[in-house]
């Protein structure tokens, strides 16, 4: 019992110090690709998989698909904004990151 606690107190010590909120999921990265031409902020690169793992690592419960896809579309869509790639190819990156 102690354990998942000290796991959610981590997980939601570090999302105080994130500049947006992490989102709900799948959804957000849907609201992305339509509204947002893909733009994901770049925090969000690693911030679901360390909240992930301070969850899942103290035995929390929660599962692990939803973290690696946002982490993946996070990625593509941040590696597209390094290229300066438009909004249709950045979007490939995001389905290719979200398929790893």
């Amino acid at each position: 019992l102690v354990y998942p606690l000290v796991g959610l107190l981590g997980t939601v010590a570090f999302s105080q110090f994130l500049p947006s909120p992490l989102g709900v999921g799948i959804p957000g990265i849907l609201y992305a690709i339509y509204r947002r031409n893909g733009l994901i902020a770049v925090h969000k690169t690693f911030s679901h998989l360390v909240t992930s793992a301070l969850t899942m690592g103290f035995g929390g419960s929660a599962g692990l698909e939803a973290p690696i896809v946002n982490t993946g579309t996070a990625l593509g869509s941040n590696l597209g904004k390094l290229w300066r790639l438009d909004g249709e190819s950045r979007n490939v990156l995001i389905g290719c990151g979200a398929t790893r």
